[in-house]
């Protein structure tokens, strides 16, 4: 159940706001998490919450291929869209 719920917070946070990069998607559905204060060094130089970001890719990459949302890569960014399937899920959920 829980998985279900986390599916329907994140295609309604993907209806309402501008999501344009993984980023911008994990600060939106995670804001609290103390992931975003770590620190990862990569070899590039240290930066603060990455694994947020790779949360968030991945989390958009699984609905994606579950055909709840369609992800349109733009020259600076993405154009991230809710399929007929995930309209449906939540029009069923009122």
């Amino acid at each position: 159940m829980a998985k279900y719920k986390s599916t329907i917070r994140a295609l309604k946070i993907i209806q309402n706001n501008d999501v344009y990069r993984a980023r911008r998607f994990a600060e939106l559905m995670w804001p609290d998490s103390p992931c975003w204060a770590k620190v990862y060094n990569t070899g590039n130089g240290a930066t603060r919450g990455k694994g947020m970001w790779l949360a968030g890719g991945s989390f958009l990459r699984k609905l994606q291929y579950s055909g709840l949302i369609s992800i349109h890569y733009l020259k600076f960014g993405w154009e991230i869209s809710l399929t007929q399937k995930a309209k449906q899920m939540l029009k069923e959920l009122r």
